[in-house]
């Protein structure tokens, strides 16, 4: 049942994103490419007055360049994440082709989970400026897991490389991949203390390219007003932050999320086992959801936003499969049924489940609220186009999909997000778009 409806919600999202526009800052890049001169110098100057995440501003440049092709961006990210989640389950669950189709459910499943926990949808799959930041990294990071554990040759080379450049993406990602990749490898008889060595050095290295760029000294100037380095106002924050994701639908579907991957091991057999502590990976998680809210609160003087969680989520699932496969496998002497144990099980879990989130992606892709707003923001454009004038006025979206939506144009230059207003007037060479209150 649970792979069913997720793979509803997958196509779900695909759909979400063939009719996905560009959001927030996605139209600053055409004009910033207009502005600076060209590809390469865009590079530079974004390197000294943005921040030093070159990866995420070298793939913005080159796909945000050209908006034409936009949702197929999206749709081609989401397969991405699909893709490397169906790797990464086959790894574990070593199956043979005739029975491959427990990885693609799995990763189908996934999608279900991260769709229900997420704390903001538009932007975790929609806004591709964000995508290009937090999926990217992930994907990266993945891969260089999926390295970890198979046997593959130049291991640790692709480990090495992909590591780097997950970095180069989103700096965040250190205080992630690091200690997990510690956990697994000094659990070993024999640890390869060189290449952790090496990992650590690695992304180190590309961490000072990432923090000490001119630009990321720019932005943090920008928050210097509310900054706290207040350390016991930060860690309160930080504990608040644990306790509300213990207590809320969050962990409940992480849970299950488990549950259902064990009950598969189960089901199908499968012995294999990672030698690492359960206890251990699971503090694991709770230590990640403590130092990322501890350093955003002690730096920006502000909890983690929630595209940032979203992202920290995702690792939680990763783990989780970590978690399942450090478990021994029970014996049962009779034969498991799959689908009343999930149906059973689903009964339990359902209520905890963020259904908004799912109901709200199934119903604007089932309504046609996806499409009819592409349809809408297209006119939209070709107003702005049209303009003869400076400033111009556009009528407001209706029946808004909000699954794929996030934030309205303002009416005026003094909303807290007018920024939105002169970069697409930008975009289309215009002082200002505004939305027709009349």
């Amino acid at each position: 049942m649970f792979s069913f409806f997720g793979a509803g919600i997958t196509f779900a999202l695909l759909y979400g994103a063939l009719n996905s526009v560009p959001l927030l800052d996605d139209y600053s890049w055409p004009s910033a490419f207009k502005e600076f001169g060209g590809f390469v110098d865009v590079q530079f100057i974004f390197y000294e007055r943005v921040n030093g995440r070159v990866l995420s501003t070298f793939f913005s440049t080159l796909l945000l360049n050209n908006s034409v092709f936009y949702g197929h961006y999206g749709f081609v990210l989401v397969l991405f994440i699909l893709g490397s989640s169906y790797l990464y389950f086959k790894l574990f669950y070593k199956l043979t082709d005739s029975r491959a189709f427990l990885s693609i459910s799995l990763s189908i499943l996934i999608n279900l989970f991260l769709v229900a926990n997420s704390k903001q949808l538009a932007t975790q799959f929609f806004w591709l400026t964000g995508v290009l930041v937090y999926q990217l990294s992930f994907i990266l990071a993945l891969i260089a897991i999926i390295f970890y554990f198979g046997e593959y040759k130049f291991k640790w080379l692709v480990i090495f490389f992909t590591s780097f450049l997950s970095v180069l993406a989103f700096e965040m990602v250190v205080f992630l991949f690091v200690p997990l990749i510690l956990v697994l490898e000094l659990r070993k008889l024999r640890s390869n203390y060189k290449a952790i060595i090496g990992l650590s050095s690695i992304m180190a290295f590309s961490l000072l390219i990432n923090l000490k760029a001119p630009g990321t000294s720019i932005k943090s100037e920008e928050y210097s007003a509310v900054i706290t380095e207040d350390f016991f106002l930060s860690m309160k924050t930080a504990f608040e932050h644990l306790m509300r994701f213990l207590l809320d639908g969050q962990f409940i579907t992480l849970l299950a999320f488990g549950i259902i991957l064990y009950i598969a091991r189960l089901t199908f057999n499968i012995h294999k086992q990672i030698n690492s502590s359960p206890v251990l990976l699971s503090l694991l998680v709770i230590c990640n959801h403590l130092v990322f809210q501890f350093i955003y609160f002690y730096k920006i003087g502000n909890r983690v936003a929630p595209r940032v969680e979203n992202f920290l989520n995702i690792f939680d699932f990763v783990i989780v499969i970590l978690f399942v496969f450090s478990l021994r496998l029970l014996k049962f002497n009779i034969k498991l049924q799959p689908l009343f144990l999930t149906l059973s099980f689903s009964m339990i879990v359902l209520p905890f489940v963020r259904v908004s989130n799912l109901g709200l992606l199934i119903g604007d892709a089932k309504n046609g609220r996806m499409n009819a707003y592409k349809f809408q923001m297209e006119r939209r454009y070709d107003l702005i186009e049209n303009c003869q004038s400076e400033v111009c006025l556009v009528p407001k979206i209706q029946n808004i999909p909000y699954s794929i939506f996030y934030q309205p144009l303002p009416s005026d230059s003094v909303s807290n997000n007018s920024f939105y207003c002169s970069q697409l007037g930008d975009f289309y060479n215009k002082a200002w778009v505004f939305t027709d209150e009349n």
